[in-house]
């Protein structure tokens, strides 16, 4: 949303934020009422919590925001956007009862709609080259004294195959890089403000390899990596010990890896490039270099099997990674190849998608949860989503450990590298027992 703010500040728009996460919610109506906007425009990140364990919607309350938003301005037409609103967007613009929504980038629309009153008539993407925007719209220093994080972007879109990905949809499959000059620029910026944990929020940092490369160079080159703490999402074909090596010097502490499994045929079900081999090497090059390493995995493909779920737990505590973060049930959306998939094979799809479902291999499904419980309860590297014990559930929902280490122990970085840091210095302070 400061993205956002900055752009149509630079091109002489007036823009207000209401941050429901600091100010009164209570509150709401009379200062949108003051305000008397000519938009109202909301930000949608998530239409609901993409867990199968719990599947919780969050669309009850987008459509209750909506509607307080029109009642405190009557006059101004209420604006959709975001990259969850993006990835169904006519059913979330029909059941939130919003005026108008914005699929795509939201700068160059906000801005037709601001200036113009025009509607865009298809989604737009930025050129992000140049972009630099200010991180002054809203209080970073609240979120980061709250334990966030502060999420940096140095590209935009996905020109991946995976089939049950959401984020070409929302986001465009044309990548649109950032000038590496942009990037550090934000970022002393983020430091200015005493925030020196990041997370960048690419679909994937490594995308172009020369490009992530661009990047570390020049926060190195700036001094700025032995002042920054930051995590990353990136892929895993293409990841060797040179970019690893880059990534450490820049400031790098942590990798989250989607690899999804170890099958070969899952894999190429998933339309995913890499294969064991290549996570072994990804991993090997980053304990080389210093960097702890999350994998995540997603179970329960169509072919999925008792002997597939014990090779990919076994396959991944072999490598030696630092977390493993265990999900299965496919979230599935419309406009996906895996959706078409499922009509095309005669599985009864309900046509409401708005509303989480998932899909798991039939033959395993009652199975799977007591299996892979069995096979990670008690052992530290696996984090995991479980239906049956949802309070341990892997999207951190009530997890108190974390929570203390952020509140009260003061903690940063990437929840799954604090719950990692924290167990380690938990078994680094409690001397060995006697037999």
């Amino acid at each position: 949303i400061e993205y956002l703010s900055s752009y149509l500040k630079d091109k002489g728009i007036e823009v207000a934020i209401y941050d429901l996460n600091i100010q009164d919610k209570n509150d709401l109506e009379r200062m949108v009422g003051d305000y008397r906007p000519d938009i109202t425009g909301i930000s949608v990140r998530n239409i609901d919590d993409s867990c199968f364990a719990t599947q919780e919607s969050f669309m009850g309350d987008i459509r209750a925001l909506v509607s307080r938003a029109k009642s405190a301005a009557p006059k101004a037409p209420v604006v959709l956007g975001g990259v969850g609103f993006s990835i169904i967007p006519k059913e979330v613009l029909s059941f939130s009862g919003a005026d108008i929504g914005l699929w795509g980038d939201g700068e160059e629309g906000m801005c037709e709609l601001a200036l113009y009153g025009k509607k865009p008539e298809r989604p737009s993407f930025l050129n992000l080259r140049d972009f630099s925007p200010s991180r002054g719209h809203i209080d970073n220093r609240f979120y980061f004294a709250s334990g966030g994080m502060a999420g940096i972007e140095a590209s935009r879109g996905c020109n991946r195959e995976c089939v049950y990905c959401a984020d070409p949809l929302a986001k465009g499959r044309k990548v649109r890089f950032r000038s590496s000059d942009s990037v550090a620029s934000e970022i002393e910026q983020l430091l200015g403000m005493g925030i020196d944990h990041l997370h960048t929020c690419d679909c994937e940092f490594n995308l172009m390899n020369d490009h992530a490369l661009s990047v570390c160079n020049t926060i190195i080159a700036r001094g700025l990596g032995s002042r920054v703490h930051w995590y990353a999402y990136c892929v895993i074909d293409g990841f060797d010990e040179r970019i690893a090596e880059a990534m450490k010097r820049a400031g790098c502490e942590g990798i989250n890896f989607g690899v999804d499994h170890t099958d070969d045929g899952i894999l190429r079900f998933y339309r995913r490039r890499h294969r064991l081999e290549d996570i072994q090497k990804a991993v090997g090059a980053c304990r080389k270099a210093g960097i702890r390493v999350m994998l995540d995995l997603l179970l329960g493909a169509p072919g999925e099997s008792i002997d597939t779920l014990k090779k990919v737990l076994d396959d991944t505590k072999s490598l030696g990674p630092t977390r493993v973060g265990v999900s299965y049930g496919i979230r599935v959306y419309p406009g996906t190849v895996f959706c078409g998939y499922l009509m095309a094979t005669v599985h009864k799809v309900p046509q409401d998608l708005l509303r989480p479902y998932f899909y798991i291999e039939p033959a395993i499904s009652r199975d799977i949860d007591g299996y892979v419980l069995e096979r990670v309860q008690g052992d530290a590297l696996f984090l995991f989503n479980s239906r049956e014990h949802p309070e341990k559930n892997y999207n951190y929902n009530s997890n108190e450990v974390l929570t203390r280490a952020i509140s009260e122990e003061g903690y940063r970085g990437a929840f799954w590298d604090v719950l990692y840091r924290k167990y380690q210095d938990k078994c680094r302070a409690s001397p060995p027992q006697a037999d």
